[in-house]
């Protein structure tokens, strides 16, 4: 055997070990990007008499002291400064993205005060511009309690987040005591960027809310199971039920329709004990492969014509829940 056969194997095994170590090493970063409203109406009060603001500070405090593993965080802040100066221009980046600095975000986000507006379609765009030279996967967390009020259009810029902006991001929505028409439009963020929406109309919701959501971006994913049919029964009775009570103060919930490669033609949405046809303020957003709508907590029957198919498909007991997404996979 010849020394130069030698050197050739010591190298081979050398680099097969360090690709085996880097395969081998500790997973990427989460990126968590925060976009905290601190327009003026942040300075109303919550359920439980906390300044919105007051409450939201207090909240994202605590989950930054819990949270540990890999991961890198950063705060963008709109409204918080003069008014009159900065108009719809109040944007800043007040905490560069990068490892945990628990001190650093609670002393910046002590320095807040709600005074301004609410461009919330420019600042989820600032955020993705950050993200997009990040490595790993990436959240956008946006806490607000109201809608777009510089005339953007921030469902249709989610939508760009997800599809066309080619990062690995979702954005997550926590909706802070909001208006029936504001809850529709963060619903429709939360929907087109791939994430959730939460409702949060007091201190320990909002608590509540990042909690969920550092649980589902950054801890472990916990896989829906399925369900049988006595549970199923339990399910439909539960949506009924609660939709009566009307104790979810109209919080609405989502549905998403995963069509694969056939598309639908149309999609008509009654509900399923007066048989009335949904329509109105609720609109579909079409993502890849699927749509998503908000509706109230009930149960539903869809009605899908499509093009490969003689009569249209009939889809019953589709339960949608407050704050809750409802999967439906045709193909």
């Amino acid at each position: 055997m010849s020394k130069r056969f030698l050197v050739y194997v010591s190298v081979f095994l050398f680099l097969l070990a360090s690709l085996v170590k880097g395969f081998a090493g500790e997973e990427r970063a989460t990126n968590l990007l925060i976009i905290v409203d601190s327009s003026n109406s942040m300075s109303l009060r919550t359920k439980d008499g906390k300044q919105r603001l007051e409450a939201v500070k207090s909240s994202l405090g605590k989950l930054v002291e819990g949270l540990s593993g890999n991961v890198n965080v950063g705060m963008i802040a709109f409204g918080h400064r003069d008014k009159e100066k900065y108009g719809c221009k109040d944007i800043e980046m007040v905490i560069p993205i990068g490892p945990l600095d628990v001190a650093t975000v609670k002393k910046e986000l002590s320095l807040l005060q709600p005074r301004g507006v609410t461009p919330l379609s420019a600042s989820l765009k600032k955020a993705a511009t950050i993200l997009k030279n990040l490595k790993g996967k990436s959240c956008i967390l946006l806490m607000s309690d109201g809608e777009e009020t510089c005339g953007g259009n921030p469902v249709k810029t989610a939508c760009w987040i997800k599809e066309k902006c080619g990062i690995a991001v979702v954005v997550d929505v926590v909706g802070l005591n909001v208006t029936k028409r504001a809850q529709v439009q963060l619903l429709d963020i939360a929907a087109a960027g791939g994430g959730q929406y939460y409702a949060a109309n007091s201190s320990d919701e909002i608590s509540s809310a990042l909690t969920n959501v550092a649980g589902e971006r950054i801890g472990k994913q916990i896989k829906a199971k399925k369900i049988g049919k006595e549970e199923e029964k339990r399910t439909v009775e539960s949506a009924r039920g609660e939709k009566r009570e009307g104790s979810k103060d109209n919080i609405l919930g989502i549905l998403i329709l995963h069509h694969g490669n056939s598309i639908p033609e149309s999609i008509s949405i009654y509900n399923q004990e007066t048989g009335e046809q949904v329509s109105g303020s609720h609109i579909w957003v079409h993502l890849e492969n699927s749509y998503k709508v908000s509706l109230n907590p009930g149960v539903y029957r869809l009605r899908v014509e499509m093009k490969d198919r003689d009569t249209p498909l009939s889809i019953k007991n589709v339960v949608v829940k407050a704050s809750r997404e409802t999967l439906i996979n045709i193909e």
